[in-house]
């Protein structure tokens, strides 16, 4: 992915976390937004994953927690 196309996703991923992601494709589009993003992403999902009550919700976030490179982050 470009510079451009990856900032312009970051300026879009973080501040609208009520945007709905249709749920067929919710796993992809975490791990993707993890693995390429910065560390700012890993936290959104983190936070996501410890306030949401849905079991299932918290299976996808904890996968894609997952797809990062960063070992400092992995081992938290």
């Amino acid at each position: 992915m470009s510079e451009p196309s990856l900032s312009q996703s970051h300026d879009f991923f973080l501040p609208h976390p009520i945007c709905r992601i249709p749920p067929n494709i919710r796993d992809i589009v975490y791990c993707t937004g993890v693995s390429l993003m910065d560390e700012d992403v890993w936290e959104f999902i983190w936070m996501k994953f410890h306030s949401t009550t849905a079991v299932s919700e918290k299976k996808i976030l904890l996968e894609a927690l997952t797809c990062s490179d960063n070992t400092f982050l992995l081992n938290r």
